[in-house]
Order: C-alpha cells, then sequence, then structure tokens
C-alpha cells in the first residue's frame, strides 16, 4: 500500500489542476473563452474519435430555453449511457487491470474526504449538489451528457493515474499504466470548463452554463462551497437552483422538490396538496417551513381557513405537528372519520372506548376535542 500522506498531497494537487471549487471562477471575459477554446477541442476529441462523427457546431446557452426548439431534432444514438460508456472506455485501456490497482492501493475514501474538505484557498467540493439536477435534466432530454457529474470520475482518475506514477517511479520501474494519458487530457479539457451539460442535436450540441446556486443570487454553482450556504428552498423559499430566465429549481440537499410547494405558497387548495404528498419527508419540510416563517398559530389559522372546522383543524395540526399524534394515526383518522359526520361527543367517546379500547386515545379526544376554544391548547 502507497503511503496515505503522499496520496493526500497528490489528491490536493490534482484539485488545483481543476477549476471546480475555487471560489471565483472565472476572472474575465477573455479567460473563459480560454476555457471555452479548451472545451472545443475536448468535444472534438469526443466526437471525431471516440463517437467516431463529424465535429458540431457548439451554442453556448444560458437557459434552457433552446429545448422548446430542439427538442424533436436531438441525436436519439447519444444517449447520456453510450457517451459515459465510450469515454471511461477511451480513458481507461485495460478496466480489469485498472480495477485490480485500485483494489489494492483503495483510497475512494480518502478521494472523497479530500473531495469536501476546505484546502488552502480552495473550498470543499460539492459533488452531491451534481445528482440532484443531473437527474432533472436526463429527466428531460437523455440524448444529453451531464459534463459536471463525470468531472468527478476524470479527477478520480487523474489522482489513481498519478498515483501509479509515483509508485513505478519510487520502484524504478518503466511507468505501463491503464489509463490513457491523452484521452484523460482531453476528457480533462471537456469537463473542466464552464459547462454544465451537454446536449446532442443532430449536428450541433448546446453547451449548458452552470446554473446560480442558492448561496448567493450572485454565486455561480461552479464555487460549490460547503460552508458559504447550502440551505435548501424549504429554508428560503427561493429557488436552490436557477438559471437566468429560468427554470427554477427547488431542491433540499437529497431531492427535488414540486415548484408548486413555493410558487403556491399557502394559496387556497395549497392543504389539500400538502396532504396528498406521499413522501413524508417533503411533508414535513413544507410543515417546519411554514411553521418558521409563519409561527404556530398561522399554521393552525390555514388549516382552518382549508377545512372550515376547528375540531379537523385542531386535529390535522396535531397529525402534522405532534409525533405522538402520528403514532396513533389509525385511532385519530377513525376520530375525525366520525367527526365529519357531525356524530355526537357520547356516541364519540363510546365508540373509542369499545372499538379500540386505549385510554391514550380517549384523552387525546377529551384534551383536544371537548375544549370550545381549540386555539387555547396551544397559547
Amino acid at each position: 500500500m502507497i503511503n496515505e500522506n503522499i496520496v493526500r498531497e497528490i489528491i490536493r494537487n490534482t484539485r488545483f489542476k481543476f477549476l471546480i471549487g475555487r471560489g471565483e471562477y472565472f476572472g474575465s471575459e477573455a479567460e473563459r473563452k480560454v476555457y471555452d477554446t479548451l472545451f472545443e477541442a475536448g468535444l472534438e476529441w469526443l466526437y471525431s474519435y471516440v463517437l467516431g462523427k463529424p465535429k458540431p457546431k457548439v451554442v453556448y446557452c444560458n437557459n434552457l430555453h433552446f429545448l422548446r426548439k430542439a427538442k424533436n431534432k436531438m441525436d436519439i444514438h447519444l444517449h447520456h449511457t453510450v457517451v459515459a460508456d465510450a469515454l471511461r472506455d477511451a480513458i481507461m485501456l485495460r478496466p480489469d487491470e485498472y480495477l485490480a490497482f485500485k483494489k489494492d492501493n483503495n483510497f475512494d475514501k480518502l478521494i472523497e474526504t479530500e473531495f469536501n474538505t476546505p484546502f488552502l484557498c480552495m473550498e470543499g467540493i460539492r459533488f452531491d449538489l451534481f445528482d440532484t439536477i443531473s437527474v432533472m435534466l436526463y429527466q428531460w432530454e437523455k440524448s444529453s451528457f451531464n459534463l459536471a457529474g463525470f468531472l468527478r470520475e476524470v479527477m478520480v482518475y487523474t489522482v489513481y493515474k498519478s498515483t501509479h506514477h509515483y509508485d513505478a517511479y519510487s520502484k524504478n520501474i518503466d511507468e505501463n499504466f491503464v489509463i490513457d494519458e491523452e484521452s484523460l487530457l482531453h476528457a480533462r479539457n471537456l469537463c473542466n470548463a464552464e459547462v454544465f451539460h451537454m446536449f446532442f442535436g443532430e449536428d450541433v450540441v448546446y453547451a449548458l452554463r452552470y446554473p446560480y446556486y442558492q448561496s448567493s443570487w450572485r454565486t455561480k454553482m461552479t464555487t460549490l462551497t460547503n460552508g458559504s450556504g447550502g440551505e435548501s428552498s424549504f429554508n428560503t423559499l427561493r429557488p436552490r437552483f436557477y438559471w437566468p430566465y429560468g427554470p427554477k429549481i427547488y431542491a433540499s440537499d437529497t431531492q427535488l422538490l414540486p415548484n408548486w410547494i413555493f410558487d403556491e405558497y399557502m394559496q387556497e387548495g395549497y392543504f389539500r396538496k400538502i396532504m396528498d404528498i406521499n413522501d413524508f419527508d417533503i411533508r414535513d419540510g413544507i410543515v417546519a417551513m411554514i411553521r418558521i416563517d409563519k409561527g404556530d398559530r398561522a399554521l393552525y389559522d390555514f388549516i382552518c381557513r382549508e377545512v372550515g372546522d376547528e375540531c379537523l383543524a385542531a386535529y390535522y395540526y396535531l397529525w402534522l405537528t405532534d409525533s405522538k399524534a402520528k403514532r396513533d394515526d389509525v385511532f385519530l383518522n377513525a376520530i375525525v372519520g366520525l367527526l365529519a359526520k357531525g356524530e355526537g361527543d357520547r356516541k364519540l367517546v363510546d365508540f373509542i372506548e369499545a372499538g379500540f379500547g386505549k385510554e391514550e386515545i380517549v384523552e387525546y379526544y377529551m384534551r383536544y376535542f371537548k375544549i370550545e376554544k381549540v386555539w387555547e391548547l396551544f397559547a
């Protein structure tokens, strides 16, 4: 096993070779053009030498409006899995030997730690943020490829290539590694630019720039910092990611969120949509957002307006905010069913005692549904 401290230094030096995570991504428009030129060179390599196709025209895009016109003019043969496999085949000359080297010198956990740890002037790299958006983009158009996501693979290949080079040098043996250095350089040029995602038209590639990130309205996602921001849309009521003039993408750390959660915030019919959500994590997030933004009393009043009954509102409020009420969901649902039918108090208590025999349920009923002014409970 190669010394871990040596590998750690190799990882840090590798990070300096890539733009992602450096804070300010581009210093000037002239600098951007330099990297655009490298990107186009990498794209020509991808088409000519990997895919066996003529070099396409490149159109740089700051939003996804082009999809409206180009949707039916995509190259159906360039599915993102096909492109990914072709790139890996070009970079890894002998995959079995590469995997064998990784097995003997497995530094994946160290790589993950170092990528996510601030180092000198560089911030940690939030590769996890790529996944949420790339999944969405692939759903919209499968004839595309997420360069930001593949960038991580290119960085990992670079680390293992340098590690093997050091190992061969220290043992004074000829280096004959399984990573093709020229292909790796082309792949780096392709991914190491301000192009987040490529869409493959029949004779054109639409190069989508990076979106803006929640940490600041002026911060491009290319900064991807661990510490400055990273709040979910639940906490901010603003889109987690966006491109100028759309689309806006609302998301938590782990998943996309429906736009209506924020676009229709507390409007008529909003409560019914909350209750129709099958994902309890999203439902809990919405409730927590309302409580933080408006307060508990406003949440109760909002539910009361939506359902038109204080008893039902009290039930739903408790069900959404009280873990004990959630554990007794089956019993409370039966109670609400009777309340909705206008059953009398005595009949309701008899039903609870006869049907379930749970004293704690009776206590819930007496405590929450018997009082005249429901809100006194929360005062």
